[in-house]
C-alpha cells in the first residue's frame, strides 16, 4: 500500500468518522421526535425535487442573488463527482491520471472535462461575488456572519486546488507533447499550466505544488462535511430531504389533532414534540431571510421574524440534543430507535444545563403576532413551514395553559355557546336574507347548490351586501340554490387558528353531518376562510364536498355568457374617465389555494375599468392583518398591518379598491379611514359585478 493510500485512510477515518457521529446524534433526535406519515405521493415529491431544488424555482423571486446560488449550487452538483475522483486518486496506481468509469478519454469524459472546468470557475466568480456582497451591500434580510464568508473561504480554495492540481498535469502532459482530451477540453485548467509555466516552474516543480494543493483540497472537503452539521448550511446536505418529504396535501390544511378525546397533551410546549419532519425544516434554515421579506408582523413592528423563529426553535433543540448526546452508546441508541425498541433514559447528569423552555425562548407575543398569511412559506426556497410550528404552540397555549388575550377569551366562549365570533342569536344567522327571496335547505333540499354565507356574511352589516350581491348574481345566472339559515354554523377556521382544536372539531363536525343529512355535493362561499377551511380541511374530518369559491364562479359564469356586465361603476370618486381598480389578494385565496386570475378577469370585463396592480399583489400579496384570526385581536406593537397595506394600495392612485374576503373588506375600508383616505371605495368583486349587470 502507497502512502499515499495510507494517508488517505487516516485522513477518512478521521473526517467521516467525526462526521458519522454528528450524523448520527441528528438521527437520533429526528427518530425521537413526533410521528410524521410523509412516504405517500412520491411521484409529486420528485417532482418537487427537480423543480425546486434541481431547477432552484424560489431562488429566482430575487433574480441576480439567485442565479448567484443557482450557479454555486448547480456548479458543486457536477463537481462532486471530481471530489470523488481526488480520493479516489489515493488508491489507484494511475495516481493523478485517475477518472471515474466513463469520465475520462471519450465524448463523455471530454464533456464533462469542460463543464466541470467552466462551472468551477463560475462558481470562484459567484464566492467572490458572494463575499463582496455580503461585506459591502449586504441585503437587510441577511444576519452578518463569520461562518458564512468562512464557508465562502472554503468553497473557493476547493475550486483553487483543483485548478492547481489540473495545471501541473496539464504542464507536465505538454512538457512531454502529449497534451490528453481532457487537458484540450479545460480551457481554465490549461491556463493554470500556462501560469506555471510564465513563473518558470518545471513540469516537477508544478506537481510539487499540485500535491499540495491536493491534500489541502481533501483536507477542506473532510472539514467543510464535519462544519455542515454545526451550521445553518447543514441544508446542504438536507435539502434533498427536506423537500423531498415536504408537505404535499393543501397548503391551506392544518394537520389536525388525531383521537382528541384520548389524548393527555395538546400542542407543542417541547421542542420534541415536533413532528420529525417539523424538526428537518429547523435543521435545514439556511437564515436566509427570505420568509422575511413579506411578513406583514416583521414589516409592521411585531416581535415576529420567520427566521428568528426558526433560530430560536434551533437552538432550544440544540439543548435537547446535548441530553440526546449524553445517552450512552450512541450507535445501540440509533439501532434500537430504527426497531422501534425504547432505550433506558441516561442516568441525570447535575451538571448538564437545563433545558429551556422552548415557549419562553420563542416568546408568546412572537406565536401570537402572526397572520398565518404564509408569505414566509411561499418565499422559503427548501419548502420550510411555519404557520403549522406556531399553530401547534398555540394550541399547547390555548389547550394547556388557557394563555390567550380576554378579546380571543371572549370570542371563544362566543363560538362556542352561538357558533359565531361576536356571539349573536343563532336564530338571526338568516335575518340577512329576509328580503332576498332566498330558499333555505330545508325548503329546498334538492338545491344543487349549497351558498355557505359564514359569519361575517351573516352577521357583519357590511358584509351582507356582498352576501347579497352574491345572491344576484346566482339568480341572474339562473341558478338552483339555497342556505342553511339558522342551521349553518361557524366553519371553525377562528377556532383553529386561535389553537383551541377541540373547538373547531366540533364546530366543523356539526357543519359536515348537516350537509351531508341534506346530501349537498356542491357549496359556494364568499368567505376564503369558509372556502379554505370546507375545501381544504373537512375532507379530514369525512366532510368531502365540490367548493367554489364566489370569484371562480363569477368569473365562469362571465366565460359561459350567463351573465354580462353593461354598466360603468358609478362612483362618487372617480376621477378620470376610467375608474382605476386594483384588486387586494387574500391570502386564504391567494396563497392558500392559487386564486388569482378569476377575480381580475372578472374585473377587467366590467366597462369602464383599468385594473392595476400593486408593487406586492399575486403570490407577493400583502396581508390586509386579519388571518390567523387577528382580527378577534387588538393590535398593541407596531404599526396596523392595514394601514400599511392601505399604503402600497395608494401608491397605485385607485378609485376602488376590489376585495373578496369579507375579512380583507373590513380591514382595508379600517385603515382608510385611519389613514384620511376614505374616499376611496373597498368593494368586493361581487359587488361591482352586480352593480354593472
Amino acid at each position: 500500500m502507497t502512502g499515499m493510500a495510507i494517508g488517505m485512510i487516516v485522513l477518512l477515518t478521521v473526517g467521516l468518522g467525526i462526521f458519522t457521529t454528528l450524523l448520527t446524534q441528528k438521527t437520533l433526535v429526528l427518530l425521537g421526535a413526533t410521528p410524521d406519515d410523509r412516504f405517500s405521493n412520491f411521484r409529486e415529491r420528485i417532482d418537487r425535487v427537480i423543480v425546486y431544488m434541481f431547477g432552484q424555482k424560489r431562488m429566482f423571486k430575487e433574480p441576480k442573488s439567485g442565479l448567484m446560488h443557482a450557479i454555486l449550487f448547480w456548479g458543486f452538483c457536477v463537481i462532486s463527482l471530481r471530489t470523488i475522483t481526488l480520493f479516489a486518486m489515493a488508491f489507484s496506481s494511475q495516481g493523478f491520471e485517475y477518472h471515474l468509469p466513463g469520465l475520462g478519454e471519450g465524448a463523455l469524459g471530454n464533456m464533462y472535462a469542460l463543464t466541470k472546468d467552466i462551472l468551477a470557475f463560475l462558481v470562484l466568480l459567484m464566492v467572490i461575488g458572494a463575499a463582496i456582497r455580503r461585506m459591502s451591500y449586504r441585503p437587510d434580510r441577511l444576519t452578518p456572519s463569520g461562518e458564512a464568508i468562512l464557508i465562502l473561504v472554503f468553497i473557493g480554495i476547493l475550486m483553487l486546488t483543483d485548478f492547481l492540481l489540473d495545471g501541473a498535469r496539464f504542464l507536465g502532459q505538454m512538457e512531454a507533447g502529449a497534451l490528453s482530451a481532457e487537458g484540450q477540453m479545460s480551457p481554465v485548467g490549461r491556463t493554470f499550466a500556462n501560469i506555471y509555466a510564465a513563473l518558470g516552474y518545471s513540469a516537477a516543480e508544478a506537481m510539487s505544488v499540485g500535491k499540495v494543493a491536493y491534500w489541502i483540497h481533501c483536507a477542506v472537503i473532510l472539514a467543510f462535511l464535519n462544519l455542515l452539521p454545526k451550521s445553518k448550511h447543514f441544508h446542504v446536505i438536507t435539502v434533498f430531504f427536506n423537500i423531498l418529504f415536504s408537505k404535499t396535501e393543501p397548503a391551506g390544511a392544518i394537520r389536525p389533532i388525531e383521537n382528541l378525546e384520548e389524548q393527555e397533551t395538546f400542542g407543542v410546549s417541547k421542542v420534541e414534540q415536533f413532528s420529525w419532519k417539523q424538526l428537518l425544516d429547523v435543521y435545514s434554515c439556511t437564515e436566509c431571510g427570505r420568509c422575511e421579506v413579506n411578513c406583514p408582523a416583521w414589516h409592521t413592528g411585531k416581535p415576529l421574524s420567520p427566521k428568528v423563529l426558526i433560530k430560536d426553535i434551533l437552538e432550544n433543540l440544540h439543548h435537547h440534543e446535548k441530553r440526546i448526546i449524553s445517552e450512552q452508546n450512541v450507535v445501540g441508541t440509533l439501532v434500537n430507535r430504527i426497531r422501534g425498541q425504547e432505550t433506558e433514559p441516561p442516568t441525570a447528569d447535575p451538571f448538564t444545563p437545563v433545558e429551556p423552555d422552548l415557549i419562553s425562548q420563542v416568546n408568546e407575543d412572537v406565536i401570537w403576532s402572526c397572520t398565518t398569511c404564509r408569505s414566509c412559506e411561499e418565499n422559503c426556497p427548501l419548502l420550510i413551514t411555519h404557520v403549522d410550528k406556531i399553530i401547534d404552540m398555540r394550541r399547547h397555549l390555548v389547550l394547556m395553559e388557557s394563555s390567550f388575550s380576554k378579546e380571543v377569551g371572549q370570542a371563544l366562549r362566543n363560538l362556542e355557546q352561538k357558533s359565531n365570533p361576536w356571539g349573536l342569536p343563532i336564530a338571526d344567522r338568516g335575518n340577512w336574507a329576509t328580503d332576498l327571496d332566498v330558499p333555505t335547505l330545508s325548503e329546498n333540499p334538492d338545491a344543487e347548490y349549497l351558498f355557505f354565507v359564514g359569519c361575517a356574511g351573516c352577521y357583519d352589516e357590511r358584509s351582507s351586501r356582498v352576501s347579497a350581491a352574491v345572491v344576484r348574481i346566482l339568480k341572474e345566472a339562473g341558478i338552483d340554490f339555497a342556505i342553511l339559515g339558522k342551521e349553518e354554523g361557524c366553519t371553525g377556521d377562528p377556532a383553529r387558528r386561535i389553537g383551541n382544536e377541540y373547538l373547531y372539531q366540533l364546530q366543523a363536525q356539526q357543519n359536515i353531518d348537516t350537509m351531508q343529512g341534506y346530501n349537498v355535493k356542491k357549496v359556494i362561499t364568499t368567505c376564503p376562510h369558509c372556502f379554505n377551511t370546507i375545501k381544504n380541511e373537512y375532507p379530514q374530518l369525512g366532510g368531502d364536498f365540490e367548493v367554489e369559491h364566489h370569484t371562480d364562479m363569477v368569473f365562469r359564469f362571465l366565460d359561459e355568457g350567463r351573465i354580462t356586465p353593461t354598466q360603468e361603476l358609478d362612483l362618487p370618486s372617480r376621477n378620470s374617465e376610467e375608474t382605476r381598480v386594483t384588486y387586494h389578494d387574500s391570502c386564504y385565496l391567494g396563497r392558500y389555494n392559487e386564486v388569482y386570475d378569476s377575480p381580475r378577469d372578472t374585473l377587467k370585463a366590467i366597462p369602464g375599468t383599468n385594473v392595476v396592480e400593486m408593487e406586492q399583489s399575486r403570490e407577493n400579496g400583502f396581508c390586509c392583518g386579519a388571518g390567523g384570526a387577528r382580527w378577534l385581536m387588538e393590535e398593541h406593537m407596531g404599526t396596523r398591518v392595514n394601514q400599511e397595506r392601505v399604503r402600497q394600495a395608494m401608491e397605485v392612485k385607485p378609485d376602488v379598491i376590489a376585495t373578496a374576503c369579507p375579512y380583507c373588506t373590513m380591514m382595508l375600508e379600517d385603515g382608510l379611514n385611519e389613514t384620511g383616505e376614505d374616499q376611496v371605495v373597498v368593494a368586493d368583486v361581487a359587488e361591482l359585478v352586480a352593480n354593472s349587470l
